[in-house]
């Protein structure tokens, strides 16, 4: 069965409780933008994934019954799909601890390498919040506090880390979840963040 058959369609994200989705129309959530056709995951607290999602969400604490009944493990312990496209970089064995990069009805394979989506990246829409403009490939986010923490940047931008004023370029990785943030340059695929801090 096909990823697009099984996962509901919804256009909100209600707080307070786990919700997984396929985005049927363009939304935002306190302010950030979502597309149509984004994978949305939200933990139910305050953590928010957009298309980058770890199959082990696929586990019955996290989606409903619908899902885990129709996506069973194989003895390799993958979650078989049915192949939706004719795209090159489509998975349809998802492996319970990897991840994968969800590309309107599909997932593609994560290779870990922002170099390898450069592409993609330049042909995505550019998404703007308050200034920061970035790629809807893949982001991550906390609903409580209104702020984006994971996300590649699409041009350059300005942020304020540890009390000091940096600029970014653009096509920059930029995971802000822990207190020391982490830069990944996507043009050399090499972590710069002692350039900027």
């Amino acid at each position: 069965m096909k990823l697009t058959e099984i996962i509901r369609k919804d256009s909100k994200i209600a707080e307070g409780y786990s919700q997984f989705f396929i985005a049927e129309k363009d939304f935002s959530a306190n302010g950030i933008p979502i597309l149509k056709d984004a994978l949305v995951f939200y933990d139910g607290v305050s953590k928010v994934k957009i298309n980058l999602i770890g199959f082990g969400i696929f586990q019955k604490r996290n989606v409903p019954e619908l899902i885990t009944h129709q996506l069973e493990l194989d003895s390799d312990s993958n979650y078989m799909v049915e192949k939706s496209t004719t795209c090159g970089e489509e998975i349809y064995r998802l492996r319970s601890s990897g991840r994968g990069i969800w590309h309107n009805d599909h997932f593609d394979t994560f290779t870990g390498r922002l170099s390898v989506y450069k592409d993609r990246i330049n042909n995505l829409p550019e998404l703007d919040y308050n200034g920061i403009y970035f790629s809807p490939l893949f982001y991550e986010f906390d609903l409580i506090e209104s702020r984006l923490y994971y996300f590649v940047t699409t041009s350059m931008i300005e942020l304020r880390i540890h009390g000091k004023r940096i600029e970014l370029p653009k096509l920059l990785e930029i995971d802000l979840s822990t207190e020391n943030p982490l830069f990944i340059s996507a043009e050399k695929d090499k972590n710069v963040t002692d350039s900027y801090l």
